[in-house]
């Protein structure tokens, strides 16, 4: 294995240098040497249960709960009212997670309750099918109409009526009827005069507009007079027209008292209170008056928002009115704190309207009145220790939806969400639940922080400098850069301004936004300040100020707190503050650790012996000395003025090139609200304020383990310590660990002329397993891991492992296995592992499962199957271009047993050819808690003829040992894929696979012009795994999509199975219908690099976010560009709505005559590689933020659109004969 590489670059922060080799006097019985390691990134690439909580559920139960999503009236027992929606959708709630929470349900009291007869009426109407426009956006006052509905009245079948609102009537008869006035005052909708006189016909035929005529058999004349629902909509007059159709029988009040009812009152979800709440969440029924504790909530009166938020405050204080509670419901409260209020303390509000009535059951003067009001009782709900999560359901047309965000705000949530259908109602209660979870059992993923629901947290950069200079003069090599930077609920990413450690408002914590200086040839950082403390800059314009990279104020940054330690040489005890001094390990066999200290070396020579370090037993103590982070005279200097001050400190971490950052708090699994697993509850309950720890590997060596402290949301402030933990500095590294197969390789690091070598640069995976002894750490065996491969560091090595002189022992690349469960105590390590077969472990490993109890749900009694295991591929085994020189073969290791399974020690792949195994996916996709398959691409060829395809493991559903049963190909695409795969299901059941090729491993691969493509396929459902044809892929590369809705190719039509497709919707039905997936060609130009896939995607709904990477075509610009993708995953397309907004200067008109723009499948991210996009918060239920990093060292946070709320409307009228 022997790898020169040279590449061009600057003396630049983040640039690439020239390298130059360096010979030295080798002991005879050594053969490696520096050279057979070097090598060089082929660019500058950078690339967290307690009680469970309670929750009220408050559903709307007001008259407007008759309508639909859209505002028509279609009565409370219809599927498609937004009464049976939202009661759907809460039982979906109370099944996924009962087992987690309590929960009860209340919803706005009642009184003056009548039986009635609906009718669905509709305002300003016209007859005229010119006027209909289903999607003008000019408001409710348009002669454009959005909606239509049938004429019954006319022997046409095609006659319509079309309308922009329609409001449900209510009366003791059924009739239908059309309306008219000739008043010349009528203006709709709020003419400020609303005397005018209609008259009423039973029939109505034509579509004219004009001709009254076509009214026939007057049934009564009359004037009419809005309501309050009306009037929150500002319409006082109703139209030239007016028409209404019975629907059924209903109850009505036009009334409130201005409260809320109790009807199920918190207790644990068991079958006693699951049948409770279903029971109130039944189909309306309309033949029984009155509320009882087992007839369901029954839609009727006002909407007294207030008045309910200020009920549910008296219920969870124990105070609340025995008129506020259904018959025989309890109303003692939950559990509560020391101070008398509940802790952990949920109300969770859906509403239809705006608030209509105060808490007395008087009109709500205006809007904004009424907005503030409730407002005002979500924050009394807030200052009692509950939290108000506010959900705005098909809200009317002309609605304020922002004003809900106040509630969200005053109630401790931020925002609202805002849904207008079954799925987004779905997708919103789902989320909110989540969220919920996740604040008593907060998860965080890759390297973002988030702490609270409202998306608070950090965004952790990884960076590297080839070369960096200071102002003294000082020049150091090879550095590295671990920092820390808010990233806001806005999804603005802000320094730490004034060095508090405090997320602050925009008038002091500065935001953040990163561009390329083309003509400085790096990246700086424009920080800008907003007018208003609470609204983020608009980032147009200049910024308040330019500043380095280096410049920015970090919340913390660890290769400053690493340059403060104030003693690295002695091994400081664990439980001593980490910037007292360093604690380092190692091991020399792979399965127990020792200090990596010179107090160990002089009692422990095979220590020194692994080094296999020419010189004295002094040398190998300076060696130590010098990887411990000691400057010693001779040796490769580390001095710099990190942080600016003058002062010049030792740069003791190194460069950090492709293992980003993995972050680690509370458990996440959540095997106990998944799988219903009590013992991963327990776990989660221990560890549910665990210390925030980030871990990485770099090239010094080392896997690093930084304090990330404890977040306080109440303050928005990370702390050192949160009851009795040692108050570790903030990026303190609290420990550092060496694989034993990196140990002879350290030599080379103090060398005067060093260029660089891979080192521990492999991406780390954190997850928990039950591989445990039950112990005070490990409740019920369950524990945390890491695992990190070395990517490209670590080759073979011959060492003398005995210290008896004669290298005895070959060391190769390793995955390293560490315990890391709790970050007060040391890490435990449970294997180092290798193979003589198993080339670099450059690849991504996959965890896989079997976890079967012997008794039904009983994880705390015997199990039948506990199996733990990971799955590992080969690596290349060449270094010169990255390659193999065998066949790729896969590996299965016992977590438990720590060993490999017999028989796949390895398992070779045959008949691919000479390959290694990418980055691997597992999915459990029966959700049984039993891994199905792991998916992984294979590399294969060479950097100038590459060659690769897409396999498959199966493992037996029925075996208790997780045994592969098929190795398969899902798809030779005849390109390599080294990402990791993205797995997910649709609605259908379908299992899809989405994933890219490319490669970028090795310079050679920058001037590669293969075609690359990007897939998205699902399993075939006959149950033989067969391999998908790429010929029966439907080609989505040139498909256009508009935000209308219209679709072509490339100007063309679109056939599917000899059927024309014109629409989006046709387009996503049709496509995996008759095909098994799709391709899009990434960028080519002839003689030119071409575009690549080379970072795993995300996905948020239906939305498929990945990245391209097209190498730069100059040598001078080892720099390339970058775009981000965003596909609906079933079509490979631009969405119609349009997730990265439309194209202004292309159009298209569909069969209606309406224009459309079309919708951006990609943006440009400019200079550099991108790495994989993190998906974050946004504040807008319809949008997320998507996270890149980039290999200049630029944070892209790009705002996204995954889904469309259509404004429905809801309110309703009352007419008087």
């Amino acid at each position: 294995m022997n790898k020169v590489q040279q590449i061009e670059g600057r003396r630049s922060y983040l640039v690439a240098v020239i390298f130059s080799l360096v010979t030295f006097p080798w002991r005879d019985a050594v053969a490696e040497v520096a050279s057979d390691f070097f090598s060089a990134p082929p660019l500058v690439d950078v690339s967290g249960a307690v009680e469970k909580p309670n929750i009220l559920m408050i559903l709307d139960n007001s008259n407007s709960m008759d309508e639909r999503d859209n505002g028509s009236a279609v009565g409370s027992d219809n599927a498609i009212s937004k009464s049976e929606i939202s009661r759907n959708a809460l039982k979906t709630m109370i099944t996924n997670f009962g087992s987690s929470s309590r929960m009860g349900l209340m919803a706005y009291k009642q009184q003056s309750v009548s039986s009635q007869q609906l009718h669905d009426s509709q305002y300003d109407v016209s007859f005229d099918k010119s006027n209909f426009d289903e999607d003008h956006e000019e408001g409710i006052a348009s002669q454009k109409k959005q909606f239509e509905v049938a004429n019954t009245s006319d022997p046409d079948p095609d006659a319509r009526i079309y309308y922009n609102v329609a409001l449900p009537f209510y009366s003791g008869s059924s009739s239908t009827a059309f309306c008219y006035t000739t008043d010349p005052k009528v203006q709709f909708p709020d003419g400020g005069d609303n005397s005018e006189f209609y008259r009423c016909y039973s029939k109505k035929v034509g579509d004219s507009d004009t001709d009254l005529n076509e009214f026939s058999t007057n049934i009564f004349n009359t004037s009419f007079s809005p309501t309050d629902s009306d009037t929150a909509l500002g319409i006082s007059d109703f139209g030239k027209f007016i028409t209404w159709f019975p629907v059924g029988p209903t109850w009505f009040s036009n009334q409130s008292p201005g409260k809320g009812m109790l009807h199920v009152a918190i207790d644990d979800v068991d079958t006693s209170q699951t049948t409770k709440l279903f029971n109130k969440l039944a189909t309306s029924q309309f033949v029984t008056s009155g509320e009882s504790a087992t007839l369901p909530l029954r839609n009727a009166g006002l909407t007294p928002l207030e008045g309910t938020l200020q009920s549910a405050k008296d219920y969870f204080c124990g105070s609340l009115a025995s008129s506020e509670a259904v018959s025989g419901v309890s109303r003692t409260s939950p559990p509560v704190s020391a101070s008398g209020c509940p802790t952990q303390n949920y109300v969770v509000l859906v509403t239809d309207g705006m608030p209509s009535t105060d808490s007395s059951g008087a009109d709500v003067a205006d809007a904004a009145t009424g907005i503030a009001a409730v407002a005002q009782a979500a924050q009394d709900l807030a200052d009692e220790g509950v939290k108000t999560y506010v959900v705005g359901f098909a809200l009317p047309v002309g609605a304020d939806a922002e004003s809900l965000n106040k509630i969200a705000e005053a109630g401790g949530t931020g925002t609202a969400y805002l849904a207008s259908d079954s799925d987004s109602l779905n997708t919103a209660l789902g989320n909110i639940f989540l969220n919920i979870i996740n604040r008593t059992s907060s998860a965080t993923g890759a390297a973002v922080l988030a702490n609270n629901a409202s998306g608070d947290g950090l965004v952790i950069q990884a960076v590297y400098s080839p070369e960096t200079e200071d102002i003294l003069g000082n020049t150091v090599q090879w550095t590295g850069g671990l920092n820390a930077l808010f990233i806001d609920r806005n999804g603005v990413l802000r320094e730490d301004t004034n060095q508090n450690g405090v997320i602050d408002d925009y008038l002091v914590d500065m935001s953040v936004q990163y561009f390329y200086d083309d003509t400085a040839g790096r990246t700086k950082v424009g920080l800008y300040k907003s007018g208003l403390s609470t609204t983020p800059p608009t980032f147009s314009g200049s910024p308040t100020s330019t500043v380095e990279l280096s410049e920015l104020n970090a919340v913390w940054k660890a290769q400053e707190q690493l340059s403060l330690v104030s003693d690295v040489t002695n091994q400081r005890t664990y439980e001593a503050l980490a910037s007292s001094g360093r604690y380092i390990l190692t091991s020399l066999d792979g399965e127990n650790t020792v200090e990596f200290s010179e107090a160990e070396a002089v009692t422990n020579g095979p220590l020194t012996s692994h080094l296999m370090f020419p010189g004295s037993a002094a040398d190998d103590y300076n060696l130590i000395n010098y990887i411990r982070g000691k400057e010693i005279s001779g040796y490769r200097s580390r001095v710099i003025d990190i942080d600016g001050d003058g002062t010049a400190e030792v740069h003791r971490l190194g460069d950090i090139v492709h293992s980003s950052p993995a972050t680690v708090r509370v458990p996440s699994a959540l095997y106990d609200t998944k799988n219903k697993d009590a013992t991963y509850a327990a776990f989660r309950e221990k560890y549910e304020n665990r210390r925030q720890m980030v871990y990485v590997g770099a090239n010094d060596g080392m896997i690093h383990a930084f304090n990330g402290g404890f977040w306080d949301d109440s303050t928005k402030a990370y702390t050192t310590t949160d009851t009795s933990e040692v108050a570790h500095p903030l990026g303190a590294e609290l420990w550092a660990y060496i694989p034993r197969t990196a140990l002879p390789h350290l030599q080379w690091l103090k060398d005067t002329g060093y260029s660089h070598i891979y080192y521990v640069d492999g991406e780390p995976i954190i997850f928990d397993a039950n591989v445990f002894a039950t112990d005070d750490d490990h409740p019920y065996g369950w524990g945390t891991i890491l695992v990190m491969g070395m990517r490209l560091g670590g080759g073979d090595f011959n060492v003398d492992s005995d210290n008896d002189g004669t290298p005895d022992t070959t060391l190769y690349s390793s995955y390293v296995v560490l315990d890391i469960t709790n970050p007060e105590e040391p890490p435990v390590l449970m294997a180092e592992i290798s193979d003589l077969d198993m080339g670099y472990t450059t690849g991504v490993p996959s965890v896989v499962k079997n976890r079967v109890p012997a008794v039904e749900n009983d994880f705390k009694g015997s199990m039948t199957s506990n199996v733990w295991k990971l799955v590992i591929g080969s690596g290349p085994t060449e270094l010169s271009d990255v390659t193999s020189d065998q066949d790729p073969r896969f590996y299965m290791f016992d977590l438990t047993s720590k060993s490999f399974d017999s028989g796949f020690s390895p398992k070779v792949i045959s008949g691919v050819g000479n390959a290694f195994v990418g980055d691997i996916a597992s999915i459990d996709w029966g959700a049984d808690y039993h891994d199905d398959i792991s998916y992984f691409g294979l590399v294969g060829g060479t950097p100038a003829a590459s060659t690769g395809r897409v396999m498959r493991i199966r493992f037996d559903s029925l075996s208790t040992s997780m045994t592969p049963i098929g190795l398969s190909t899902l798809m030779n695409t005849g390109r390599p894929t080294f990402a990791r795969p993205h797995l997910s299901t649709d609605g259908k059941g379908r299992a899809w696979v989405h994933f890219g090729t490319g490669r970028l491993l090795d310079e050679d691969d920058n001037t590669s012009a293969e075609q690359q493509r990007y897939y998205g396929v699902y399993e075939n459902t006959d149950g033989l795994y067969g391999t998908i044809s790429t010929l029966s892929l439907f080609d989505s590369t040139d498909i256009r999509v508009f935000d209308n809705g219209a679709v072509d190719r490339s100007g063309s039509p679109i056939t599917i199975d000899g059927e024309s497709i014109t629409t989006f919707n046709q387009l996503a039905v049709a496509l995996p219908d008759f095909h098994p997936g799709w391709y899009r060609d990434l960028d080519t130009v002839v003689a030119n690099p071409s575009g690549r896939n080379i970072t795993a995607s995300a996905q948020a709904r239906t939305v498929v976010f990945f990245t391209e990477y097209t190498p730069s075509d100059t040598t001078c610009q080892p720099e390339g560009d970058s775009k981000l993708f965003a596909v609906d995953y079933r079509t490979g397309t631009a969405s119609s709505f349009a997730t990265f907004g439309v194209d202004s200067g292309s159009k298209k008109i569909d069969s209606n005559g309406d224009v459309g723009f079309l919708a951006s499948p990609s943006i440009d991210l400019g200079r550099g590689m991108a790495s994989a996009p993190i998906i974050g918060t946004s504040t807008s239920s319809q949008h997320v933020s998507v996270i890149i990093q980039k290999s200049t060292g630029e944070i892209n946070t790009e705002d996204a659109k995954v889904g469309v709320v259509i404004q429905g409307r809801q309110s309703w009228r009352e007419i008087e004969f």
